[in-house]
């Protein structure tokens, strides 16, 4: 999930001004959750917009907070249903939750989204490790 943040930031702040969004994407990646959140919060009053939406839904991720997670993941897809960063992070979170079954829902509709996102695939093939399909799980793996 990290991955996603970073790129994001790099482009961001390397060519504009941070904006509120950005801001708390950065304090996320230092690990300052508790900061990172009123941030999120923020930026989402100004944009509510379904990437934000899934980034705090991610750091909620992160500090355990499943329910909050969920909520925001169910708020991004309600603005985009296609966006594959909210739909891979609910699986990631389902499947840490050991709902294998419906990660691997989130996970297919995340490649279906967009079938270049290699983090969806990898994902997916841990879904697919824990089903004991060895042979899809590689197959995924390998993408």
């Amino acid at each position: 999930m990290l991955v996603a943040l970073c790129s994001q930031l790099y482009i961001s702040v390397c060519f504009s001004s941070p904006t509120a969004s950005e801001k708390a994407i950065e304090v996320h990646l230092q690990g300052k959750l508790h900061l990172a959140i009123p941030l999120y919060d923020e930026a989402l009053k100004k944009n509510p917009d379904s990437l934000t939406y899934c980034y705090r839904g991610m750091a909620y991720s992160d500090m355990q907070n499943d329910k909050l997670a969920l909520q925001d993941f169910a708020s991004g897809l309600q603005l985009n249903a296609k966006n594959e960063i909210c739909l891979n992070s609910r699986g990631v979170l389902l499947m840490r939750q050991k709902k294998n079954e419906e990660a691997f829902q989130e996970n297919t509709q995340a490649i279906a989204s967009n079938p270049k996102y290699a983090f969806a695939y990898g994902n997916r093939g841990q879904t697919l490790i824990h089903k004991k399909l060895y042979d899809q799980a590689i197959e995924d793996l390998s993408m």
